[in-house]
């Protein structure tokens, strides 16, 4: 039979055990469960040791129930202190990862804006921001959220529907959803890049990026309803262009 100082101690639940079984929890789960495990200790303490009137009914308890109550709270406690172990482990852990992850997303930020420089002043350059927002959502990059035909027609409603256009003059209308775009586009690449389920570099994921574009490019771009979205935009950019050049 065990010695009941043994049955006071969770020999069983290692911070290592802890680390494994919390694989898929983060430290502030484990600091929940910590917190509420001091609480019922304290609980128990509270029923057989305090004046409390918890305490005092606590005392009509037989002593062998009262050391049975001692005991679960010595052996919570024994549970708590390797729990303790692991939240911090798993702390240092996070924090760690959370280094690595700002680190590369600074990296992803700074070859995307050397790959990518999207410069919008002619108008070659605005309608090329616009190719690539077609290039990439075909490839699943940018706003794969929607629809081919629902994407086109996303585009070219925001340059040929104004009806609901509110407090804006319809060519900065026009010029700030480009910048919408361009900004949308480099945060879906720096996203895009820093996938972490591989072992691949952020340079290595921006290389195959880069090259998938230029392999579907023409293929897209080739397509009628990229034409078309492209004949658009075209049309809707020249004529603030024209009107921004006359007298």
């Amino acid at each position: 039979m065990p010695k009941m100082s043994n049955l006071t101690r969770a020999d069983g639940i290692t911070a290592d055990v802890v680390v494994e079984l919390s694989q898929f929890y983060s430290s502030n789960e484990l600091r929940s469960v910590q917190s509420k495990l001091t609480g019922n200790a304290r609980e128990l303490r509270n029923l057989v040791d305090s004046h409390t009137l918890l305490g005092r009914i606590g005392a009509k308890l037989s002593l062998e129930q009262r050391q049975l109550l001692k005991n679960a709270a010595q052996l919570i406690d024994s549970v708590n202190e390797n729990i303790t172990h692991a939240k911090e482990r798993k702390k240092r852990s996070e924090d760690a990862k959370a280094a690595w992850r700002k680190q590369r997303e600074k990296e992803a930020q700074n070859v995307c804006n050397k790959a990518f420089p999207l410069p919008h002043e002619t108008l070659e350059q605005k309608l090329e921001i616009i190719k690539l927002a077609l290039v990439l959502h075909r490839l699943g990059v940018y706003q794969d959220f929607r629809p081919g035909l629902k994407f086109h027609h996303a585009l070219r409603e925001e340059v040929t529907d104004f009806s609901r256009l509110i407090g804006w003059s319809i060519p900065k209308w026009k010029l700030s959803r480009l910048a919408d775009h361009r900004r949308d586009i480099l945060q879906s690449i720096q996203s895009a890049i820093t996938y972490e389920l591989d072992d691949r570099s952020v340079q290595e994921q921006l290389e195959e990026l880069q090259q998938r574009v230029a392999n579907s490019r023409d293929h897209v771009l080739a397509d009628p309803l990229a034409v078309e979205t492209l004949r658009i935009w075209s049309e809707a950019l020249a004529e603030d262009a024209n009107s921004e050049g006359q007298p």
